[in-house]
């Protein structure tokens, strides 16, 4: 199957022998020639290609037949990754009768025999004509979809929200009805953001609706699409003609056609790499000018807003001849010439004996009536239906896009698939028959009636094909599955086991190196012995080996490994309350191999617990049944013995037992039992307590199961076993009971140092006061004491006024100024160093002179020290005050005098003063006072006087 269209055998040579260098010579070469850039260039050199083969030489894990899904299997194909397991999952529609919709799994088996899910439509609703897995509602999984035209005459699409695969129940289906009887609801789907929140929307389309809310106002047969706005609300059963949904059907300006069937298949692509997806319509009944039944593709450009007319389209794609049926189907190729713009792969099958035809649409931004003639164009047989189905994915690992088309009438309708590269140097016009094919198997089975890209299914990094053909043996239908073909690291396998060893520089190729024994798959851990690998099954026998490479050596998978039993009293009998276990080594010390085995315990709890109570055990007088035959201290005999320290518990080390019978009184100082370990000491005896201690600060804890034991338990994993079970923290092993209690950090976890409840019991333990405006000092509202710091609080107190952060002992007084440095605004001051002076800045204060008599002019008799205008403010001294700035007043007490003027005697009284006479300097008017002499003064004088009349 597989065939390289680059040569790469140089390349191989060199590797081969660059593996073969020992010591510093291959160590040498690996710097010149590292294996990452080698495998960087090679990929990008290799073209993997398929060859051309039957669909008869599938491997059977590579199929799906109808028994496991339904009759017509194959019909319709999509893919997903359903799980989040990085397999891609299908989805296979059976559509006969009430129809079928089944989900595989995917695994790197390439195993698709087995349906992980099924969802079956209702009476004659033939689900699964239509399939999908795609995320829709924003739930993070892929949602299944089916479609099924028959359902309730109207059609619908069957949705399962992808949270509840994949065992879902009959409740978790919801559907998606449409509007009116014989629409076929649902006979396409798509998913894609046509809206332009970047959230995927659901496309149905409905080719033989005409309704508009049950009013036929198109002609018959034009179709609608739908457009289902995701809003990110989980599934749900939906009326098809309501909001939010958008819907593209033949309302004005009405195209006067009949039998469009709008809607035969759906796509949703960037044609004109705007960013934004555009929604591709079939129309594959859409006739021409002189053609009929051309077909057509309608383009409406992204984001949609609204409803749009069929007529109202951004740009047609239309047929060539007549009959071709353009727009049967379609899909999204993705950008495959680089440009920014996805490509739109067109099928049009025909009618009759003319030959299917493909057409490969160049993105851009298309608009009018396109000719789909001027597209690239694959021209299959005559009547092979070519086009019926198209699909795309990368099947060769390069990078670029290959594209299927099904071609379900080739051969008698043996039907075949044809697989174009996208590598490929393509002509205008090539026929079909040039590419690689998958034939089908027998005539009618319709092979290729639909094709898919199945995802990466065996998650080996490339895509692989699906080819359906649901006329398989007689309508039965068929799946099959073709394992893509690209680069795959190999590994040298020198022990031919299947594995290489992934420690080893791996070849990137289509196929294996022609020299030595290569693998695809890594993992062994020992590639000199063939014994040793992943698929290997694990042995006890072969002690410290790993023989699956699992990374652990002996472990419980190993399929020789002995059975274990449950033993606590090691008596060789068994707890039959403990299930057995299989590993290498005992589970424990209290286990014994099954194969030493002497019997069972009796059927009563605890009796795991007394080496003397088994069912092959001699009854003894302890109100116990020992030997497990239902009755209690039977018999005439049982032996005593000595119990010094009274405890209950005897022994025979120091004291001889003697016999007697069970209903007999036992002599003072005896009982029926020797489990005691040391009957000098009451406190040790086999219902002592031992405490994990695993911290090893000398006392346990009590969360841990605790083991009774007349001797210390040997040591475990968490550590030894002590008396002492009264340890509040075994983690920590400065917390135990006795310890003098400390303070950690502050501002850190604080510990019960000595176990009694209380972390702040000791003297070291600050007093701390309440900080709520957290500036570092505390008032004198005291919180208590305690190690760790409490919220707003502080070791300082002091602080003046604990609601204001700039408020504190040693805080730098300053003033508080009106933005912009505005003094005689005034603003509330602040003790910022609780000194109980608001006003004692060092640095920014100011002098306010009064001004007695408002005059605006600065008094020289009082005068305060403020930050801002202390004038008229309450509780403090009232008046109004200037700062230096102001002019100085000569009176303070007349308003009507300010400054000191010269005042000149005015003998004529002409309001002019005698510029020759001695003048009086004074803030006022020395008229009549001041040893004026009754004299009239003026302070105008020479040119400023007023002229004489």
């Amino acid at each position: 199957m597989s065939q390289k269209r680059t040569s790469v055998v140089a390349s191989l040579l060199a590797s081969a022998a660059l593996s073969s260098c020992s010591g510093s010579e291959q160590q040498e070469a690996s710097k010149q020639e590292g294996p990452s850039t080698e495998l960087a260039t090679k990929k990008q050199s290799l073209e993997c290609n398929l060859g051309s083969m039957s669909l008869a030489d599938v491997p059977s894990l590579q199929r799906l037949g109808s028994s496991a899904c339904g009759t017509q299997m194959g019909s319709a194909l999509s893919s997903g990754d359903t799980d989040g397991d990085g397999k891609s999952d299908i989805l296979v529609g059976a559509p006969a009768g009430n129809g079928a919709a089944c989900l595989v799994r995917g695994n790197g088996l390439l195993d698709i025999r087995t349906v992980h899910s099924k969802l079956t439509g209702d009476v004659s609703a033939r689900a699964g004509s239509s399939v999908l897995l795609g995320n829709f509602n924003s739930s993070g999984k892929a949602e299944l979809l089916a479609g099924g035209p028959g359902f309730n005459s109207r059609g619908a699409v069957y949705a399962v929200d992808g949270n509840k695969l994949p065992a879902f129940v009959g409740a978790d289906v919801f559907k998606y009805v449409g509007a009116a009887a014989g629409d076929d609801t649902g006979t396409a789907l798509a998913t894609g953001d046509l809206t332009g929140d970047g959230a995927s929307d659901l496309v149905v389309g409905a080719p033989l609706s005409e309704n508009n809310g049950g009013a036929a106002v198109a002609p018959s047969n034009s179709g609608i699409v739908y457009v289902v706005k995701n809003t990110g609300a989980a599934v749900a059963n939906t009326n098809l003609y309501t909001t939010p949904i958008y819907r593209i059907q033949n309302l004005a300006p009405v195209i006067s056609q009949t039998d469009l069937k709008a809607g035969t298949s759906v796509a949703v692509a960037d044609l004109n790499g705007d960013g934004k997806g555009d929604l591709l319509v079939g129309v594959p009944g859409f006739d021409t000018a002189s053609i009929p039944d051309a077909g057509a593709v309608f383009v409406f450009y992204g984001p949609l807003t609204g409803n749009r007319s069929l007529g109202g389209a951004d740009a047609r794609l239309v047929g060539t001849s007549p009959d071709s049926l353009a727009g049967s189907s379609l899909a999204r190729v993705g950008d495959l010439d680089g440009d920014g713009k996805d490509e739109l792969l067109v099928g049009a099958p025909g009618r009759g004996s003319q030959p299917g035809r493909v057409y490969l649409v160049s993105g851009g931004s298309l608009s009018g009536t396109v000719t789909l003639g001027s597209s690239k164009t694959f021209v299959g047989q005559p009547g092979d239906l070519a086009g019926t189905s198209v699909a795309s994915g990368d099947f060769d690992g390069d990078g670029k896009a290959d594209l299927l088309v099904g071609a379900p009438g080739d051969s008698g309708s043996q039907g075949a698939a044809f697989l174009i590269y996208g590598s490929q140097t393509l002509m205008p016009t090539q026929n079909l028959s040039s590419f690689t094919t998958f034939a089908g198997e027998l005539a009618g089975d319709q092979a290729g009636r639909a094709v898919s890209s199945a995802g990466d299914f065996d998650g080996d990094g490339v895509a692989d094909i699906l080819v359906g053909a649901p006329g398989y043996s007689g309508g039965q239908g068929q799946v099959y599955l073709i394992k893509g073909n690209g680069p795959r690291s190999w590994y040298p396998d020198h022990d031919e086991d299947g594995f290489g060893d992934s420690g080893a520089v791996a070849m990137l190729d289509c196929v294996p190196p022609s020299i030595g024994h290569w693998a695809d798959k890594a993992g062994d851990c020992e590639d000199s012995n063939p014994a040793i690998n992943p698929d290997a099954a694990e042995l006890c026998s072969t002690v410290g080996i790993d023989d699956n490479c699992d990374g652990q050596a002996d472990d419980s998978t190993a399929s020789d490994a002995p059975l274990w039993f449950k033993d606590a009293d090691h008596d060789l009998h068994a707890d039959i309350f403990t299930s057995l276990e299989q590993s290498c080594s005992a589970p424990g010390a209290d286990w014994s191999r099954n194969e030493d085995r002497l019997g069972d315990e009796c059927f009563e709890p605890g009796a795991d617990e007394d080496p003397d109570s088994n069912e092959h055990a001699l009854e003894a007088c302890d109100t116990k049944d020992n030997n497990c035959n239902g009755e209690v201290d039977e018999g005439d005999g049982a032996v005593w013995y000595v119990d010094v320290d009274h405890d209950g518990f005897g022994s025979d080390t120091e004291f001889f037992p003697y016999r007697a019978g069970c209903s007999s009184v036992p002599r003072p100082g005896y009982v029926s039992n020797r489990a005691d370990c040391n009957d000098r000491d009451a406190s040790l005896n086999p219902n002592t307590p031992w405490y994990v201690d695993a911290d090893g600060d000398g006392v346990g804890n009590s969360t841990d199961p605790v083991v009774r034991s007349c001797t210390r338990p040997a040591k475990g994993s968490k550590g030894e076993y002590v008396r002492d079970g009264s340890d509040c923290n075994d983690a920590d092993n400065t917390v135990r009971p006795g310890y003098a209690e400390v303070c950690e950090d502050e501002n850190g976890p604080q510990k019960d140092n000595n176990c009694n409840g209380t972390p702040d019991d000791t003297l070291a333990a600050p007093t701390w006061f309440k900080d709520e405006d957290g500036d570092g000092f505390g008032s004198a509202a005291q919180l208590g004491r305690f190690c760790g710091k409490p919220s707003k609080s502080s070791k300082e107190t002091g602080d003046c006024n604990d609601s204001q952060p700039l408020s504190y002992p040693g805080n730098t007084e300053v003033c508080e100024i009106a933005p912009g440095g505005d003094r005689y605004t005034y603003v509330e001051q602040i003790d910022n160093d609780c000194d109980g002076d608001v006003n004692d800045p060092e640095s920014n204060r100011l002098l306010w002179h009064g001004d007695g008599d408002r005059d605006n002019h600065r008094g020289s008799v009082f005068a305060l020290w403020r930050c801002t205008n202390p004038s008229d403010r309450p509780g403090d001294v009232r008046g109004k005050y200037l700062l230096e700035d102001k002019p100085e007043d000569c009176n303070d007490a007349d308003a009507g005098a300010t400054v000191v003027k010269q005042w000149y005697p005015d003998s004529d009284h002409d309001g002019c003063g005698d510029p020759g006479a001695p003048g009086i300097s004074s803030c006022y008017n020395p008229s009549g006072v001041c040893g004026g002499g009754g004299t009239t003064y003026v302070n105008v004088t020479g040119a400023a006087c007023p002229p004489k009349p």
